[in-house]
């Protein structure tokens, strides 16, 4: 995995606890923003496909884009790993851009079905059949 691209950006309250936090909103927008304050913007890793190959600053993303997101730190929480690694990071932009995520790996059978699902259903690289947060919970 790439140096700055690190599961160490997931906050926790207290040192020994499962009460995490998810932080820096720097960038974020609401969404009936009618222009946004950066046509494509995010952490490579993490961002949503839609937003990485965004190639027409006219052309817009929506609220899934947060929820790809989302099923980064839920894989990475589950798995203790990114879903998109690499040595540098071109290798993870590559890798998230094009959503590559083996889930036939071995790794991801010792989940549960349910996480499986779940994870599947927030990393879905086709941002209208990606889960919604209601759905989600």
């Amino acid at each position: 995995m790439h140096r700055d691209l690190k599961p160490d950006n997931i906050l926790f309250r207290e040192e020994e606890s499962d009460d995490c936090v998810i932080a820096d909103f720097g960038l974020g927008e609401f969404e009936s923003e009618k222009q946004y304050l950066f046509n494509r913007c995010g952490t490579p890793g993490y961002v949503a496909p839609e937003v990485a190959n965004l190639k027409n600053s006219n052309e817009r993303y929506t609220i899934a884009c947060d929820m790809f997101s989302v099923g980064v730190i839920f894989h990475m929480m589950a798995l203790r790993r990114a879903p998109f690694e690499g040595r540098s990071y071109n290798q993870v932009l590559i890798k998230n851009r094009n959503c590559q995520i083996d889930f036939s790996e071995p790794q991801y059978k010792r989940l549960p079905e349910s996480w499986l699902d779940l994870m599947k259903r927030l990393l879905s690289r086709d941002p209208k059949t990606r889960i919604t947060a209601a759905e989600a919970l």
